[in-house]
């Protein structure tokens, strides 16, 4: 019930004449279940979460981006390439390496504690300031790969001449 890769090469002496056959057994055990985890974790969203319209996130123990949804993509003005495989702190302005959203994530990561509605708010290049809602919780995953799932939403702040 584990993976292990066979090696076969030959044995050569000094003088380059072929005397038996080295075998070698490496356990890749980890690597190949890691493997397995990620493209699962690429799959499942794809065909599951396709219904949610509000921006999603899937993050590893060290808050790397293993998946983004296609909303996330449209909200932060970002294509795949530029998203998967990076630290969440480093996407787009860095407006996700905020402190207490840091602190969240890592709280759901190693004990699995969930959050909701944490509110920030961040400038754009362009002078706008834009408000979120983020919510995260931990996604079982088999081993030591600590999974996170972030929803964000537009926060609305009613202007001060609104009547709310």
């Amino acid at each position: 019930q584990r993976w292990y890769a066979l090696r076969i090469s030959p044995y050569q002496t000094l003088d380059r004449s072929i005397r038996g056959a080295l075998v070698s057994l490496s356990d890749i055990d980890i690597r190949k279940r890691t493997a397995e985890i990620t493209a699962d974790v690429t799959a499942y969203p794809a065909r599951f979460l396709a219904a949610i319209s509000h921006p999603l996130l899937i993050v590893d123990k060290d808050t790397r981006v293993l998946w983004a949804n296609d909303a996330f993509m449209g909200m932060f003005h970002t294509k795949e390439e530029e998203t998967i495989g990076r630290l969440i702190t480093t996407l787009g302005e860095k407006q996700f390496a905020n402190p207490g959203l840091q602190d969240l994530l890592r709280r759901a990561l190693s004990v699995g504690t969930g959050f909701r509605d944490y509110r920030m708010g961040f400038h754009t290049d362009k002078g706008d300031e834009i408000h979120l809602k983020i919510g995260g919780s931990r996604i079982p995953a088999s081993g030591d790969n600590a999974l996170a799932l972030l929803s964000i939403e537009i926060d609305v702040v009613p202007e001060a001449n609104d009547d709310f």
